[in-house]
């Protein structure tokens, strides 16, 4: 496990798929604290440094989805995985390595956002102002998302050794799961009642409409845990400081679940795969 380890983390200082996947996540990351300043300078109103300091985690999963695939796929391609294989290495000692590999390449790259957001941030506005407590609740999260994205798309990339195919596949899972949780939470946002204004003979009558849009009950409960479970709608939840998920403790738990099922499923069809 040491040297197959040893060995994907010297392929990935190399790697410029990796380097270019950081580059964009930090460019991300700074641009949203300079539209920050900007926006407190223009405004006038008190920023601080966190308010858009989580925003990076909205693409964290498409430049996952597009890591992993062409980071593993590689090892397909190049005959590299087969390799280890023959020489004595077993199935479980790759795919776990390959896993770990990925979730540490994305932890690398939310900890390279975080640093340089703060770097440009700190000078420019107001400090933290969120409690600590706050902000260890919010990495927490992201750690989480790490390992939900990371499980999902080594399982994709190991399963499927085209590489292209394999890119196509989890680019646009990706994207479902943002467009799911985007759409979720559009639901979750309706209002019980909406005004209806209209001119009358006396003048201008306002009242109030039930929203058919609007949902209760069981249909509730379970658009809100779908928006708590996917790692789309945990996204959305993770990007504000202000508005902490209540209660947060089941969306690590939820990230953790997704994590557990969709490494050991990807590992029992890996040890009966055909590795050509």
């Amino acid at each position: 496990m040491n040297n197959l380890l040893s060995a994907h983390f010297a392929r990935l200082w190399r790697s410029k798929t990796f380097w270019l996947c950081a580059a964009f996540m930090v460019g991300y990351a700074v641009l949203c604290q300079i539209q920050n300043y900007f926006d407190f300078a223009a405004y006038g109103v008190a920023s601080s440094l966190e308010n858009a300091l989580y925003g990076y985690i909205v693409f964290y999963g498409i430049i996952q989805s597009i890591f992993t695939s062409l980071f593993i796929g590689t090892e397909y391609s190049d005959g590299t995985l087969r390799n280890k294989l023959v020489v004595g290495h077993s199935r479980l000692a790759v795919y776990v390595s390959l896993w770990i590999l990925s979730a540490s390449a994305g932890l690398i790259l939310c900890l390279l956002s975080l640093f340089f957001g703060i770097l440009v941030g700190l000078p420019l506005l107001n400090g933290f102002q969120s409690s600590a407590q706050d902000i260890l609740c919010l990495l927490l999260g992201h750690l989480g998302l790490i390992i939900a994205y990371s499980s999902i798309f080594t399982l994709i990339a190991l399963l499927c050794q085209n590489k292209a195919a394999s890119a196509v596949i989890s680019l646009l899972l990706a994207f479902i799961l943002l467009f799911a949780g985007v759409y979720i939470s559009a639901r979750l946002s309706e209002p019980p009642v909406y005004s209806n204004v209209y001119m009358t003979e006396t003048g201008v009558t306002e009242e109030e409409v039930p929203n058919p849009n609007y949902l209760e009950g069981t249909t509730r409960e379970v658009y809100e845990f779908l928006y708590d479970c996917i790692p789309g709608g945990q996204t959305l939840q993770l990007t504000s400081s202000s508005q902490l998920p209540s209660p947060f403790w089941p969306l690590p738990l939820y990230s953790l679940f997704i994590g557990g099922i969709c490494t050991g499923l990807g590992i029992w069809i890996f040890y009966r795969k055909d590795i050509r």
